[in-house]
């Protein structure tokens, strides 16, 4: 009994996922929430799905998107993972982008201008007005809409970057 149990514990292990988020105080702390087996797993997210099917072990890199632990803006970096050619996971690292549009401010002073900066999917990252790109919510402060929009959409909320 014992080496049976031993051997499901060792499985979990192996066939796991192993994530870490950071704390308020900068301390890293376990979640096993991918591990559920009521949960909604994460073999079909949009960072893991590419990497199945990679040819390569070259990185790919998500869309952008806005942590609901955080609420920070942030981008999943993920390789995978191939042992003998076969595919057994991926290896991730979640970026934060909050410090970019102060970077591209600063930058921006310096040559008299503005920086913004689109995702693969053409949403904005950073952009020197932010309240200019953020997604609007009808359902207030209760619940509110994370993220930004896309450059088509800034066209159409304001004129002065259309075409």
């Amino acid at each position: 009994m014992p080496e049976k149990r031993f051997k499901n514990n060792l499985q979990k292990i192996i066939s796991g996922s192993f994530f870490w988020g950071r704390q308020d105080d900068n301390r890293l702390q376990y979640f096993d929430d991918y591990n559920d087996p009521a949960g909604v797993g994460y073999h079909h997210e949009e960072w893991y799905v590419p990497a199945r099917y990679a040819q390569t072990q070259k990185s790919i890199w998500s869309q952008s998107y806005v942590d609901p632990h955080s609420l920070q803006p942030m981008i999943t970096c993920t390789v995978p993972l191939v042992e003998e050619g076969k595919f057994v996971g991926v290896s991730t690292v979640d970026l934060k982008l909050e410090g970019l549009a102060d970077l591209f401010a600063e930058a921006g002073r310096e040559v008299n201008g503005y920086l913004f900066a689109l995702d693969r999917n053409d949403k904005f990252l950073a952009f020197p007005d932010p309240e200019l790109i953020r997604k609007k919510s009808d359902q207030g402060e209760v619940r509110p809409t994370l993220g930004f929009i896309d450059s088509n959409s800034l066209c159409h909320r304001d004129k002065r970057f259309g075409p």
